[in-house]
């Protein structure tokens, strides 16, 4: 188990996380392999600007959050709810301003709200929207739990981990096949009626 931690350490390092916080998780005593996961993802959530910790099953406020992630990989996506859909707006400056802006130049997509879907359906579904070079991944060990929590990252932060952690990455990191895909529109929900 000292080469897996040796191992999740220098994956946290890759995750922008403190060396401080680093050095804690290293001190941490793993009783055994789902131990030592539920503390990385943990401290990933602590400590990485690259992570979402979801406090609820919201899809809105999920895709809020991951936003906001976004906006510090250089993505900028505006959320919102209309008429039992979600809506995105990928702004063509590229700037996240307050939702009801002046300037509408970019791409709407909207999908419907579906009672009791899966919150990865709705995730995995809004990845595919994403610029090439950015991934979304759920943290594997939230999966089975009440709360969800995922990680935004760049396509060579994931090769780097996938590279670093080979049999440990599909421990910590999965992937989810999208639900109902985002549909394009024209223009905001509810307006050309």
């Amino acid at each position: 188990m000292n080469h897996d931690i040796a191992l999740l350490c220098r994956a946290l390092a890759v995750l922008d996380v403190s060396q401080e916080a680093i050095e804690n998780f290293g001190r941490l005593k793993h009783e055994d392999d789902e131990a030592l996961v539920f503390n990385f993802s943990e401290t990933l959530f602590a400590n990485s600007p690259w992570t979402v910790e979801a406090e609820s099953w919201d899809p809105i406020e999920i895709l809020s959050e991951l936003a906001d992630v976004l906006e510090r990989r250089g993505v900028a996506v505006e959320v919102d709810e209309k008429g039992g859909h979600i809506e995105l707006f990928f702004p063509s400056d590229g700037k996240r301003l307050p939702y009801d802006r002046p300037n509408r130049e970019g791409e709407w997509w909207y999908r419907t709200l579906v009672e009791d879907e899966s919150i990865h359906d709705v995730v995995f579904a809004f990845e595919l929207l994403l610029p090439k070079g950015v991934e979304i991944y759920s943290l594997a060990y939230f999966d089975f739990s009440s709360t969800p929590g995922y990680a935004v990252l760049g396509s060579e932060q994931a090769n780097a981990l996938r590279e670093l952690l080979k049999y440990l990455f599909p421990c910590v990191f999965a992937k989810h096949r999208p639900g109902t895909l985002f549909r394009k529109a024209t223009e905001p929900l509810g307006e050309g009626d």
